[in-house]
């Protein structure tokens, strides 16, 4: 994947020892929000379709709508 979003990182102050401001601004770009959407949705469709009791580790979409797929909880 190529990523589309761009981040950025910038300083808080002069000061050395500060940590800088980083933004990831991951999935700001619709292609990243398009292959995220793509890759949650094929890893539970083949979840669903293995043996493993998932259910038991992972917490899932409400739906298999594009908008709930995106949710991060």
């Amino acid at each position: 994947m190529h990523s589309q979003s761009l981040g950025s990182i910038s300083l808080k102050s002069a000061d050395p020892k500060d940590h800088p401001n980083i933004d990831l601004n991951v999935l700001a770009h619709p292609y990243d929000r398009r292959i995220m959407i793509e890759s949650v949705r094929d890893t539970y469709g083949f979840l669903q379709k293995s043996t493993f009791p998932f259910e038991k580790v992972l917490k899932g979409p409400k739906s298999d709508s594009d908008a709930d797929l995106l949710v991060i909880t």
